[in-house]
């Protein structure tokens, strides 16, 4: 292996380079994929650090995120790829580097006839809240495989989208997923919110991270998601598998937490505790049935926020039609819906006060207090935006 490049880039020695690159080749290949394209994600903890990568690392193809901080590295030969992660990691105000791994979406169709059509709203009590917010003014990001604007249940309120790996490009969705997304978000199954004027409700903002059926990649999602905060969203929900432990993706939560906007994503369906802890920037969502409980399939754990409906969820599906599903990937934009609803109520509300007075309302379930079936509670749309009102209250008599 040729090193004397890699000599110039840092003063370490060239036995020690020769560990750290063994070290990432382990490292890579118990990871996957093997041999073939190796992909890096790393935060910077400055812009003058990223133009210092940039000089130090020429010959890796780097590309900064919208951010400024984030950086993805993409290489198709595998010796050059061992090399440049083994570079990156040790290059000088790296904040965090992981492998750019891919992610699956957190949910999947399953048709159910045991479920009424809605039950979930009536569960949250969606309707009640409505009563005080329709969620006007506010914009849920839905980072995904984009949006079905053309449905009739989504026309009038789907906004302009946004591709996060061809602008400009269309954003309608080939694979269903980010269309059953979009219509929990907006409650597209409430009675209530039909009854509402077009106006008056919050809008869906897609953003694209999908390019026909390849996978998408932590660093796609973080490009979304900045992209998203980037465009004034309030709300961005990203119903992926395994971000809430992702540095790259919690960088992306920060970014968007400095533009007053919360970030929601699922637990994941693996059933399982994976041991990780809660992250400050993201609201992690857990998946619940209709009597309450936690389905086998929900994963769990101190990672999780609070929970919602998730399972038998009655939503839309691109070319006009209607579907059921399950996963928590449905459970997150019901929160991330709720949560429009209490920023519309108080705008002026920083967005941890909306976090806090969500998960102070949530309806207790399990042993009493937080724990790791349901974290605060199942999701209760009227006790939060109830919540928003009476410390509206107490903000006036100040």
């Amino acid at each position: 292996m040729n090193t004397q490049w890699m000599g110039s880039v840092w003063p370490i020695k060239r036995w020690a380079w020769a560990a750290l690159v063994l070290a990432v080749a382990v490292w890579a290949w118990r990871e996957g994929p093997k041999p073939g394209a190796l992909g890096m994600v790393a935060v910077m903890r400055h812009e003058a650090a990223v133009q210092g990568l940039q000089a130090r690392l020429p010959r890796c193809a780097l590309e900064v995120q919208p951010d400024g901080l984030t950086v993805v590295m993409e290489q198709s030969d595998w010796s050059a790829a061992m090399r440049c992660a083994a570079a990156l990691w040790v290059a000088p105000g790296v904040v965090s580097a992981e492998r750019n791994r891919t992610v699956a979406v957190a949910g999947w169709w399953r048709p159910s006839g045991d479920a009424a059509a809605g039950w979930h709203w009536d569960q949250v009590q969606w309707a009640q809240a409505m009563r005080w917010s329709t969620g006007r003014g506010v914009t849920i990001a839905v980072v995904d495989s984009g949006v079905d604007a053309h449905h009739p249940d989504l026309q009038g309120l789907v906004l302009p989208g946004l591709h996060a790996l061809e602008p400009g490009a269309p954003t309608m969705d080939e694979r269903g997923h980010g269309t059953a997304v979009a219509g929990v978000a907006v409650a597209s199954f409430a009675r209530q919110a039909q009854r509402v004027q077009l106006h008056e409700r919050a809008r869906i903002l897609p953003v694209k991270v999908t390019r026909g059926q390849e996978p998408v990649t932590l660093g796609q999602i973080a490009r979304g998601i900045q992209l998203a905060a980037d465009a004034g969203a309030q709300v961005v929900n990203v119903s992926y598998e395994g971000l809430t432990e992702s540095p790259t993706i919690r960088a992306a939560a920060q970014y968007l937490h400095r533009g007053q906007g919360l970030l929601v994503v699922p637990a994941g369906n693996k059933g399982v505790n994976p041991g990780w802890s809660r992250s400050p920037w993201m609201v992690a969502v857990g998946a619940t049935d209709e009597r309450d409980r936690r389905p086998a399939w929900a994963s769990y754990g101190w990672h999780l926020s609070l929970a919602a409906p998730g399972a038998h969820i009655a939503t839309l599906r691109p070319g006009g039609g209607y579907t059921r599903v399950s996963g928590s990937s449905y459970a997150a934009p019901m929160v991330a819906g709720v949560m429009a609803l209490m920023m519309a109520l108080d705008p002026d509300a920083p967005p941890e006060r909306i976090e806090r007075l969500l998960l102070e309302s949530s309806r207790d379930l399990g042993v009493p207090g937080p724990d790791i079936e349901f974290g605060h509670g199942r999701l209760d749309a009227a006790a939060a935006v109830e919540a928003v009102r009476q410390q509206m209250g107490r903000d006036k008599e100040r």
